[in-house]
């Protein structure tokens, strides 16, 4: 824990961590009991064609803009990783031929809604792989040879297209190197992102590196990064390979299929960011972890109910520590800088609720010490400076 206290991330973001992984454990929890369960694994079955319907009428609403961006829960990337990983439940599970083919078809026009590139290329690459591992006789081939095609085909759009986030992961990849061993913590990688890329007037927060790998990288630091990411792939590869161990009803190789997809989408588009995708991403998870006699083991339920509360208290910590409303509020000098440190939002707001000129300068200081890659933090020094009278400087 010693290499761990020195954080930048503030303290709200490190209580969430803790909540979001008892949140995660839950996800894990369902995912052993959807495993080993034949009526939770029927009770999705179920719900997956509603699920789909509902994804298809949210991917619309956002394209035509009936629901306001302040409002959507998901945005389009992360709407399509969401689907990456449904679609290997639709596979998995068993359902009937006419179910499963129509829940096929709204996933895939809810993908294409999402507007999202490279999700939409992963999503289809990854339900092309689907249906090659579920595909009989001579019906196999041609799917692969479409598989094949797709690749050429984003390749190709590789080539002509550029895309934005890719910009944002090169600015970001040097914060991996500030701290190797113990990372940033929760929330650094936003504290940090202006000292290397620049603040556009539209931008409001960075708040992830938009890459699975170097975020994690970033954030948590080399071991537990390189452990996780070793855990998840190995995981997926077991699984691949280890089709007997599935049960007609349920086959996880699929699942595993789309975790893996979901990590692809990751590496250009941090979606696990979002808390529906990292949820299902959890249940996937604990889906394909090995079986075993802790499986029988009975939970008590004290042991639950305490979990329960430490999860609501939890929420209810991060959510009074939240770094954003803590700004909002006034409240950010209340916790020590040495649980984070404070962003150069609030060095602004501080330089902008006193007279004194040398205070403003002192604040301003600060905030670009932070953020020098905020081209309006220079220029309002710059103009406290003017009116003091320091040409020179303020130029």
């Amino acid at each position: 824990m010693a290499v761990y206290g020195d954080w930048i991330g503030p303290l709200g973001l490190r209580v969430f961590l803790l909540a979001a992984f008892l949140v995660g454990c839950f996800g894990f929890a369902l995912g052993r009991q959807l495993s080993q369960n034949r009526d939770l694994q029927r009770a999705f079955a179920l719900a997956l064609p509603l699920f789909s319907g509902l994804m298809l009428v949210h991917a619309l609403c956002r394209q035509f803009a009936l629901i306001p961006p302040h409002y959507q829960y998901l945005s389009g990337n992360h709407q399509a990783a969401l689907i990456t990983v449904v679609l290997a439940f639709v596979f998995a599970l068993k359902m009937t031929p006419f179910w499963r083919r129509n829940s096929v078809a709204l996933l895939l026009l809810a993908l294409v809604g999402t507007g999202s590139r490279w999700g939409i290329f992963v999503g289809v690459l990854v339900a092309l792989g689907l249906m090659v591992m579920a595909a009989r006789g001579r019906w196999r081939w041609p799917l692969v040879g479409m598989i094949g095609m797709w690749v050429m085909a984003g390749f190709l759009a590789i080539s002509v297209t550029t895309l934005a986030k890719g910009t944002i992961i090169r600015a970001l990849t040097p914060l991996v190197a500030r701290r190797p061993l113990s990372g940033l913590g929760p929330g650094g990688v936003e504290t940090l992102s202006l000292q290397y890329q620049t603040r556009y007037l539209w931008q409001f927060r960075q708040t992830h590196a938009e890459s699975l790998p170097i975020d994690w990288l970033a954030t948590f630091g080399l071991p537990v990064s390189v452990f996780l990411l070793a855990v998840l792939l190995l995981l997926i590869f077991w699984r691949m390979i280890a089709p007997g161990a599935d049960s007609e009803r349920f086959q996880r190789r699929y699942l595993a299929l789309g975790l893996a997809g979901v990590l692809l989408h990751d590496l250009l588009d941090f979606s696990l960011a979002s808390g529906a995708v990292s949820v299902f991403a959890a249940v996937t998870i604990g889906a394909l972890a090995p079986d075993g006699p802790w499986l029988k083991n009975r939970v008590r339920p004290w042991s639950k109910g305490l979990t329960i509360i430490a999860l609501i208290g939890l929420l209810g910590a991060s959510y009074h520590y939240n770094p954003l409303a803590m700004e909002r509020e006034g409240r950010l000098e209340t916790v020590s800088e040495k649980w984070g440190k404070r962003s150069f939002r609030h060095w602004i707001n501080k330089s902008r609720a006193t007279k004194q000129p040398s205070a403003r300068i002192a604040a301003l200081s600060r905030a670009l010490e932070l953020a020098p890659g905020d081209p309006y933090l220079w220029f309002e020094l710059g103009a406290v400076f003017l009116r003091l009278g320091k040409m020179s400087q303020a130029v």
